[in-house]
């Protein structure tokens, strides 16, 4: 099929026969969301150009840094005016923040990223951080962190700088959507797409929150009783591709080059949805779980699934209905039914299929033109030059972790809620333990979050270092979990038979007590007296 080619400045179109995507029949790189290995371009810049912007000359760094200087300091004075001291002076404290902010941005600003690729991101996660979409050739905004007087501050870095090109568009369409049954959170990982851990530690989504995979994870229980299954659609119909033109090598060369390190642009630009409903199940015994895990059908509908259940008459005790949708900046919705209310969840699912297929063919139709993914890439020669391929599966590893720890987080939350004020040694280390994960868990994402940074091997060291940190943790609160549940099954036993005791003691005392009713009693008598012979 033809490709639509059309200049990035001037907007106007011309045909071409470039090819469509060699991927058109398969899932793109963009589903798993994770980093591939930058491709060489013929229209890129030259090795020649590279070793030019490289070899700059003493004076234009010299101007560059004098530059970059200017900038710090006002947006310093800007961070000291919001934080001035109260026990000081404001001119000490002006004086003494301003040095550290300086010291602290400089720090940040010259971080160069070890590994030079190009990233892959879900534009709903983008959207979902900067509430904004990206045209092709432009610099994606960024949330940079520093540490200034023990506090660590964040910081929105916008770029100014774009790549003029000319956009090929090609016709992608890609319908891909499964009905699968998750045992595991790793399953919801590894089916979910997910952003890719360097796109997400450069752009800064690690700071607050995660990946939206790892969220929904983290709320869903696996047990002996539980069920979860997902419906994952990914549709795709066109990409946007940037074919970049050369920069003039006196640009590179001048000062303001410093603008381009470390920086990337949208390369290619995808058009699509994906949809999730995935429905948690748990039932109230191993047999009825058992009975609805066998459950084979021929098709992708998750109604059809509840409705299967329906009819075997194994009906789960609660059902959790989650719905997620790119086309969507919520970031997805959750409903809880009890037994009682299954019919209301087979519903709610039916419901969620319907939008799920009227935007499959609003965006054939070409009513609806959602952003799927974005492809960044980077902008100077040498950081082209120097691109490294990355294992996703570390990634992978590393989410599985924080999944863990915040399941672990969450239970302990629950036995401390239990316990409420009690003060017996089991509830003090339940509390021990809480506190402690929390400091855990901070330190894990703080050391996460700069990401991007770490070499191949330093990332398998900190995955390493991690796993072993948190198996301890992890068994300690299974153990103490246990522990809470004897301590309820006991308390329930307690109360159960000091009501049977109390009832008892209520009846033998009322049949003490009771008396004939008087009137009654002589009416009887009155009667008896009558028919007795004379």
């Amino acid at each position: 099929m033809g490709a639509l080619r059309r200049d990035n400045n001037k907007g106007s179109g011309t045909s071409s026969s470039a090819p469509t995507a060699a991927n058109s029949g398969s899932v793109p790189a963009s589903l798993s969301s994770t980093l591939t290995p930058a491709r060489p371009n013929g229209n890129d810049f030259t090795l020649n150009n590279a070793r030019m912007a490289s070899s700059l000359s003493s004076k234009a760094k010299v101007r560059d840094r004098q530059g970059s200087w200017l900038g710090l300091r006002f947006c310093a004075f800007l961070i000291v005016l919001l934080w001035a001291c109260e026990s000081t002076s404001l001119a000490q404290r002006l004086v003494y923040c301003l040095e550290e902010a300086e010291e602290a941005l400089a720090h940040q600003f010259k971080f160069r990223p070890t590994c030079h690729a190009s990233m892959q991101v879900t534009s709903f996660e983008y959207q979902k951080k900067f509430n904004k979409q990206l045209d092709l050739g432009e610099c994606p905004m960024r949330e940079v962190s520093f540490n200034l007087s023990g506090t660590m501050m964040y910081h929105l870095k916008r770029c100014p700088v774009t790549q003029p090109g000319t956009i090929v568009h090609m016709q992608t369409a890609i319908n891909d959507s499964r009905n699968i049954q998750i045992e595991n959170p790793s399953q919801i990982v590894s089916f979910i797409p997910l952003c890719g851990g360097e796109a997400a530690s450069f752009l800064g989504i690690l700071h607050h929150g995660d990946c939206v995979a790892v969220d929904i994870a983290s709320k869903l229980i696996f047990s002996e009783k539980t069920l979860v299954r997902a419906y994952v659609g990914y549709y795709q119909e066109s990409i946007d591709v940037l074919e970049p033109t050369p920069m003039d090598p006196r640009i590179l060369m001048d000062s303001r080059m410093s603008i381009f390190e470390d920086n990337f642009y949208v390369k290619e630009r995808s058009y699509g949805t994906i949809e999730l409903v995935i429905v948690h199940f748990r039932f109230a015994s191993v047999n009825e779980k058992l009975r609805a895990a066998a459950v084979k059908l021929d098709t992708t509908r998750m109604s059809e699934y509840l409705k299967r259940f329906s009819l075997m008459n194994v009906i789960p005790t609660k059902t959790t209905v989650i719905t997620l949708s790119t086309t969507d900046l919520n970031s997805y919705n959750i409903h809880h039914y009890p037994g009682i209310d299954y019919e209301r969840a087979i519903r709610t699912v039916q419901v969620a299929e319907i939008k799920i297929w009227t935007r499959y063919e609003e965006i054939k139709a070409r009513k609806l033109v959602p952003h799927l993914s974005y492809g960044f890439y980077p902008f100077l020669e040498e950081d082209k030059a120097t691109l490294r391929s990355v294992n996703p599966l570390i990634w992978e590893e590393t989410s599985m972790l924080e999944i863990q720890i915040r399941q672990a987080i969450n239970k302990a939350k629950k036995n401390v809620n239990f316990c409420g004020n009690n003060e017996i040694k089991l509830c003090v280390r339940i509390r021990e333990l809480l506190a402690t994960l929390r400091e855990f868990h901070k330190d894990f994402r703080l050391r996460r979050a700069n990401w991007v940074a770490l070499s191949i091997e330093e990332k398998n060291a900190f995955t390493s270092h991690y796993s072993t940190r948190v198996k301890p943790f992890l068994s300690l609160t299974e153990s103490l979990t246990r522990d809470v549940k004897k301590m309820k099954k006991n308390e329930r036993l307690a109360l159960k038979n000091l009501t049977r005791h109390t009832s008892n003691e209520i009846s033998k005392t009322s049949k003490k007590n009771k008396k004939k009713h008087p009137v009654r009693h002589g009416r009887k008598r009155a009667e008896a007296l009558r028919r007795m012979p004379s």
